[in-house]
């Protein structure tokens, strides 16, 4: 099992290895990655964050996603998210989708993809996604069921911050699902399907990821 302090890195790296190295032998709980965990923990605790408009839409800046990044990257368990360090929230919503997307596997591995993408439309519930989902390595398993209960409450706030789930879909499914084919036409002729399975992934949280 490797070790944090041989891990040159926290973005990047293999969501598997990463836990592995982070999570004490002992804990079978503390299966999502801590970058995930504290910006998930800053967005739904900071006073109104939920309302804002555009919540994973709106880019922040550049400069402070990559302080953060490096922070992060320095000493993970003691990063510093509060108000009075970052203001920006949209900076923290974006070091969450940079961590996710430069996972080289995608939280839903190519593999499951694959098996979803081949559902026949009509055969499409959440019984038949349950049973694809559950065969998800189980960092990948467990990080994306913290990710899909984060975006529902996002989703309750919509009237607000005009995230409802279909964008928050459109916003997370090229990163979370992101195809295996370097081919940008394939990318986009399952693009439609891969926001939709997103959608209900997120909407159908509670049944899909529950035993």
């Amino acid at each position: 099992v490797p070790h944090m302090k041989y891990l040159k890195s926290i973005f990047g790296v293999d969501l598997t290895t990463l836990i592995k190295a982070t999570t004490p032998a002992s804990s079978v709980t503390s299966l999502t990655p801590v970058v995930l965990e504290k910006c998930v923990n800053e967005i739904e605790s900071r006073p109104y964050a939920l309302d804002i408009e555009g919540l994973y839409r709106i880019a922040g800046f550049s400069d402070t996603i990559e302080e953060i990044k490096l922070a992060f990257e320095r000493d993970c368990d003691h990063v510093d998210l509060s108000q009075e360090r970052y203001p920006d929230i949209h900076a923290i919503t974006c070091v969450l989708k940079l961590y996710l997307r430069q996972l080289p596997i995608p939280l839903v591995t190519f593999d499951i993809q694959t098996q979803l993408l081949e559902l026949h439309p009509s055969t499409i519930c959440v019984t038949t996604i349950r049973t694809i989902i559950r065969r998800l390595p189980p960092a990948h398993f467990y990080t994306l069921k913290y990710l899909c209960e984060h975006l529902l409450k996002v989703s309750h706030h919509s009237m607000r911050n005009q995230m409802t789930i279909e964008n928050l879909a459109i916003v997370f499914a090229p990163t979370i699902m992101r195809s295996e084919n370097p081919d940008p036409m394939i990318g986009l002729k399952n693009s439609k399907s891969i926001q939709r399975l997103l959608e209900i992934l997120i909407e159908q949280v509670h049944d899909i990821f529950t035993p």
